[in-house]
């Protein structure tokens, strides 16, 4: 019996101390991954103010993360990355080091900042530091995000978003016409603005919200309106210009195909639209100098993508014209 208590010490020490090697040699790889990860990133760009790294959950949580874009011979405004928290799990290190493609589970980012340039032109580096044929990531989660594309210095676009992406590929990832592929997209955005350069018209959304598994698109309080004043308007122009006021309250999209939007086709079943307000203004003093297109088409005819609907339902709404004759100095209404 002595003997059996005195083995079975043995071997619980032998245990206990392979036990402890195994945590000391794991702690210390993991750290030297940390360390290898951390310059690589440097060397990329890439900041943060703390980083963890789990081999044996092939996780990794940063804090504080931040990646800016180097800019370009034009000086345009760099491509912006921020986020409080970003944590990714189901890293498959085994697929990237025999294949080159990285695979991810699951990413995360809360509370950040992402800025597009769309006229930014950022070179390929021939010495990447990650060599990287594709990335495929099963779900990409994004959380209370300020978004934003920029030209020429000036956003465009901007919203608070907040997504779901299922099943995404990044292909072609190494070369500057780079593809992709998403299954699923939900996403809310609120506070959107759009303002073009030099457009007319600033549109403001309150909420935007599609689900393409559902097949469904919903937007509260779309408001499009002129940068300027009914005279200002047509004047600045010299020349003949339809001024559009166009309040919606609320739009719903079903049977919305997300497949066509890959061909520039947007396609769905039924679209309603409820309590929409228009106003349009003509000024016919000036000089008329293009066609005048009959609406809605005013308003189609610029859009560079095709339009295939079933059928458009509109409630509750009216249309308010008016003009100024030519001979005349008073608003006319109709």
């Amino acid at each position: 019996m002595k003997s059996a208590a005195r083995i079975f010490k043995i071997l619980l020490v032998v245990i206990v101390s392979v036990g402890l090697v195994l945590i000391i040699a794991w702690r210390t790889i993991s750290s030297y991954a940390e360390k290898a990860i951390t310059e690589k990133l440097k060397n990329a760009n890439v900041s943060f103010e703390s980083v963890s790294i789990d081999l044996l959950n092939e996780s990794a949580r940063f804090t504080k993360l931040h990646w800016e874009s180097p800019t370009d011979s034009a000086h345009h405004a760099p491509h912006l990355v921020r986020a409080e928290n970003v944590f990714i799990s189901g890293i498959g290190i085994l697929s990237y080091l025999i294949n080159k493609e990285l695979t991810i589970s699951r990413m995360e980012m809360e509370h950040g900042d992402i800025s597009i340039t769309e006229n930014l032109n950022v070179k390929k580096e021939e010495n990447s530091f990650l060599v990287i044929r594709e990335i495929s990531i099963d779900q990409f989660i994004g959380k209370d995000i300020q978004a934003q594309f920029v030209f020429d210095s000036i956003p465009e676009y901007s919203a608070k978003i907040e997504f779901t992406l299922d099943n995404i590929q990044l292909y072609n990832f190494s070369q500057a016409d780079m593809g992709y592929k998403i299954k699923s997209i939900e996403a809310l955005a609120e506070q959107v603005v759009i303002h073009k350069k030099e457009s007319l018209y600033t549109t403001k959304i309150s909420k935007f919200h599609v689900n393409t598994d559902q097949g469904i698109i919903e937007v509260d309080s779309l408001n499009m309106n002129p940068v300027k004043g009914k005279y200002e308007f047509a004047n600045s122009l010299g020349k003949q210009k339809t001024r559009i006021v166009l309040q919606i309250p609320k739009i719903a999209v079903t049977g919305f195909d997300y497949e066509l939007v890959k061909d520039s086709i947007f396609s769905a079943s039924f679209v309603d639209i409820s309590s929409a307000n228009l106003s349009v203004f003509r000024d016919k003093r000036l000089p008329f100098k293009n066609p005048i297109v009959p609406l809605p088409m005013h308003m189609l005819k610029d859009i560079s993508f095709g339009i295939k609907m079933d059928s458009i339902v509109i409630r509750d709404s009216k249309i308010v014209h008016e003009e100024i004759a030519e001979e005349g100095s008073e608003i006319g209404k109709s």
